[in-house]
This record gives structure tokens, C-alpha cells and sequence, in this order.
């Protein structure tokens, strides 16, 4: 799909524009203030391009709704990369389907998930692999 808009010369912080040591995601158990969303966003973002991820690779993530799918989607933001959600209720025939369709290079998945991904065909031939959480 061809890209449109003129390119980003620069980086863009998750915080800008706001205080950025006030409260950005609070659930019952973490509490993350912008910066540290932006930190956390970034790390995280290095360390998909360091497995040799490339801007506009999908990324594919099979994720409960938790503090943590939200500092993935911003790092794949960050890093250029694609993020695609898979619906957490999949089945590994879903899976493999969407992993298909979508073109996925790497799956992040929780470890709720394990048997699934371990059942499905295509779980654990990605080209950059899989990802615990």
C-alpha cells in the first residue's frame, strides 16, 4: 500500500505537550507517567528493529488487553512497523489464518496463549519468531 503525507523528519514523543511526569496509564496494577510510556515505547521499539525487524514489517500480537499491548502498539508506531492485532479469542486455525493474511514477520503473544500458538502451523514459522509475554 503506497504511503501518503510528507515523511517525519523527526522522532516524536509519546509525551510531548503534556507534563510528562503526570499519569499517562494507570490500571490496577502499574501506573506509568507520559515519560516513562515514552521510555518504555522506545526501548521497546529498539529491540524489535535490533531482531532485525524493517520499517512497514507487521507485527503481529496476541495480546489481553493490558498496559503492555499499549506500550507495543506505540513502540511498533515508533519503530515504523505495523501493528496488527489478532483477536484474543482466536483459535490456532484463526491464527494461522491471520498470520497469513496479514503478512506477519513476528507474533507477540501472552503466555495464556501458549498451547494455541504451539498448536498453530504457522506460530512458530515466522520469519522473526515469536515473542513471549
Amino acid at each position: 500500500m503506497p504511503l501518503a503525507g510528507p515523511p517525519l523528519t523527526q522522532a516524536v514523543s509519546v509525551g510531548r505537550g503534556t507534563k510528562p511526569d503526570e499519569p499517562a496509564l494507570v490500571s490496577a496494577k502499574t501506573r506509568m507517567t507520559w515519560r516513562e510510556l515514552d521510555e518504555a515505547a522506545a526501548r521497546l521499539a529498539a529491540q524489535y528493529l535490533a531482531l532485525g525487524l524493517q520499517p512497514g514489517d507487521r507485527v503481529a500480537s496476541l495480546m489481553p488487553n493490558r498496559p503492555a499491548l499499549v506500550v507495543h502498539y506505540l513502540a511498533c508506531l515508533k519503530g515504523a512497523l505495523v501493528a496488527t492485532p489478532l483477536n484474543y479469542r482466536y483459535m490456532p486455525p484463526e491464527i494461522d489464518h491471520a498470520l497469513e493474511v496479514s503478512g506477519a514477520s513476528l507474533l507477540l503473544h501472552h503466555a495464556e496463549r501458549d498451547d494455541d500458538v504451539a498448536a498453530s502451523r504457522l506460530g512458530r514459522r515466522l520469519a522473526r519468531g515469536v515473542i513471549r509475554y
